[in-house]
């Protein structure tokens, strides 16, 4: 039974996404959830594809808000929720289809389970018969890891539960959860903003739940970063790696996450190298750049999220990879991409 004052947000980021944006609107109107009960807003970071004026033609219901700059998903989010009213803010990739009970089954989870962050299974929508995220652990280099990615359902089939983090191409989240912890960090830009938004949940002693039966399909990178290619992908998961590392870890697990990222650092240095890549070079030196310019800002960032914790480490344990694993799972990043 829902209260009659609920009211929740739906805050699509578009940064060019003419081919996606009209599924993903679309499926999200046509939810089997009360009309009164959402509201919808896009946020555009200053696309130049059409897909801006597009929602402005043929949305009348949806608010559109031009950021007028691309402030990254994470600046495009936060700018969002300050243009919303509901009580309870969903945050969704443009390239993202909701299946018709989506938002019906993550407000019951909430009703049922108690105030948390919730996801979904997140499917390819090339592919609807393979996860992309059903549920993450956070890796030792403080990245993510989307567990059951490539893997077929019925492996990952569980009833609702908790999990490290749920994937920001479609998340929920209490306002005021989403308040206490500040939105997510601007600074991530992309990548690994919903890892750091949910791990902080953790520390403050929040939950994180995955809801298996809400389920999304997604076009995986469908939409252009606006600023690059691979290694402008590269250069962002690296810092906000670092980051993860600098500010949500205890010291122990700080230091260790560092000496791994400083091992490996080099060896993508090296196998830049090997592949001659002058481009790859640059952006991994314009990442330790970065966190070099902002490491006082960091640590400053890292009091505060400590000073706040609630939850140890070691109480987190079992959402952390192994460092065999989260060194198997750093593999790709020594490749160059196929052109």
């Amino acid at each position: 039974m829902l209260r009659p004052s609920l009211l929740l947000s739906l805050v699509v980021v578009n940064f060019n996404g003419s081919s996606t944006i009209d599924e993903c609107l679309s499926s999200i109107l046509n939810q089997d959830f009360p009309k009164p009960h959402y509201e919808v807003i896009v946020v555009d970071n200053n696309s130049s594809d059409g897909s801006c004026e597009k929602v402005e033609q043929r949305y009348r219901s949806v608010t559109l808000v031009r950021s007028g700059q691309n402030l990254g998903f994470a600046g495009g989010a936060n700018l969002g929720s300050r243009k919303s009213a509901g009580d309870i803010l969903v945050f969704l990739n443009n390239d993202v289809q909701l299946s018709r009970n989506w938002l019906k089954t993550m407000v019951s989870t909430i009703q049922e389970m108690g105030p948390a962050v919730v996801g979904g299974n997140v499917f390819f929508a090339d592919k609807p018969f393979l996860l992309n995220h059903a549920g993450g652990m956070f890796s030792l280099l403080g990245s993510g890891y989307d567990v059951g990615f490539g893997s077929r359902y019925d492996e990952f089939s569980r009833p609702a539960h908790e999990t490290g983090y749920v994937s920001g191409a479609a998340l929920m989240i209490p306002r005021q959860i989403f308040n206490e912890l500040g939105g997510f960090s601007e600074d991530y830009f992309l990548y690994c903003e919903d890892v750091d938004l949910c791990w902080r949940a953790w520390l403050q002693g929040r939950r994180v739940l995955l809801q298996p039966e809400a389920v999304a399909y997604h076009k995986l990178r469908a939409s252009q970063i606006g600023e690059g290619d691979y290694y402008v992908r590269l250069y962002h998961w690296h810092k906000n790696a670092l980051a993860n590392t600098l500010k949500n870890f205890e010291a122990t697990l700080m230091v260790q996450g560092l000496v791994l990222h400083g091992l490996l650092q080099a060896g993508r240095v090296l196998s830049a190298f090997r592949w001659s890549s002058a481009w790859r070079i640059l952006y991994l030196l314009r990442s330790d750049i970065w966190l070099m310019r902002n490491l006082s800002r960091l640590f400053r960032l890292r009091v505060l999220v400590q000073s706040s914790r609630r939850v140890s480490d070691g109480s987190l344990a079992r959402f952390f990879l192994s460092l065999q694993a989260t060194l198997a799972s750093s593999r790709n990043m020594f490749m160059e991409p196929e052109t």
